[in-house]
């Protein structure tokens, strides 16, 4: 889990007030985990959260990551959390088998999905995808290459993991650069993406979440 400080009760399920997938994923909230349906059965999922949370008098900008396996191969899922489950909160699931994705956020939180711009994959001369570009201040960002690994990286601008520093209002990554998540079997990050990676970012400032499945080069 990273905690980044900015200066700069019930059981029931609660409704999702924002959903978007690409395939069969659905995930829906209770106050102490995530279940998530669809999944390709025995297969694992892949998942990124992040959350404002407020245990003091500052607010925290929480990541969690992780990989879940479905052992009772019934095509479902869960996440669970030690504490309450933080409602300000955003979520990206990937079937790790297929890439099939989904986002979801809790009822009354203002997360949202856009589009995910063509422009963001930085690219090199001869085209390939070899990492994340974007004019935005801080994003939390996950890369899954379906089968083999999934890696991730919070990225705010002007910061060491920024390499268009200095603080410019750009922030850029390299996708060798990404750390592995706990669980995947590849600790090295690809050097450019293939076709059928899936790739999320989500901007903690505008409370945007981005996520594509790259198709042809």
């Amino acid at each position: 889990m990273h905690v980044w400080r900015w200066l700069c009760g019930f059981l029931t399920v609660l409704l999702v007030a924002s959903v978007a997938s690409a395939g069969d994923l659905k995930i829906a909230f209770t106050d102490k985990e995530v279940r998530v349906e669809g999944l390709t059965p025995g297969g694992q999922a892949v998942w990124l959260s992040v959350a404002r949370e407020k245990p003091s008098w500052i607010t925290s900008i929480v990541r969690r990551d992780g990989f879940v396996a479905d052992d009772d191969k019934d095509g479902q899922v869960r996440i669970e959390y030690d504490d309450a489950l933080s409602r300000n909160s955003a979520w990206v699931v990937v079937d790790f088998e297929t890439g099939d994705y989904a986002f979801a956020t809790p009822e009354g939180m203002n997360w949202r999905e856009v589009d995910f711009p063509a422009k963001a994959l930085a690219r090199d001369t001869a085209g390939a995808a070899k990492g994340f570009v974007a004019k935005r201040g801080f994003v939390e960002l996950l890369f899954v290459r379906p089968g083999i690994g999934a890696w991730g990286l919070p990225v705010c601008d002007g910061s060491v993991t920024d390499e268009d520093r200095p603080t410019q209002g750009v922030l850029q990554v390299s996708l060798s650069r990404l750390r592995p998540l706990k669980g995947t079997a590849a600790d090295t990050a690809p050097e450019a993406a293939n076709v059928g990676d899936v790739m999320a970012a989500i901007d903690v400032d505008h409370h945007d979440v981005m996520v594509v499945r790259l198709g042809a080069q």
